[in-house]
């Protein structure tokens, strides 16, 4: 038996449409553009929203979240604490020292 005398196409056929590769290419440009735009307004919402508020309401101290408020009283505002606080520090010194005696 002879080999059929027909040559074996060279290259194989997925698809039948010869711009294939620019179509592929057109879409990832589009992708990549949807997905830039997304995270630019992901990244810019929030500071449009903010400069629309009126300023007396940017300004206004009662906007804060609770969460970012400390509920603790400000340092040094008790004098027991400090006197407390430098005991502390002084036993700490006396039973630990940085130095040798």
């Amino acid at each position: 038996m002879e080999p059929s005398s027909s040559q074996p196409p060279t290259e194989l056929v997925f698809s039948h449409d010869r711009l294939f590769a620019l179509h592929g290419e057109i879409w990832l440009l589009v992708v990549l553009l949807v997905f830039a735009l997304f995270l630019t307004i992901i990244l810019f919402l929030p500071r449009l929203i903010r400069g629309r508020r009126p300023e007396s309401e940017v300004s206004n101290s009662n906007n804060i979240p609770r969460h970012l408020i400390s509920l603790r009283k400000p340092r040094g505002s008790d004098g027991d604490e400090t006197v407390e606080e430098q005991q502390y520090s002084d036993r700490i010194n006396h039973n630990f020292p940085l130095y040798a005696d």
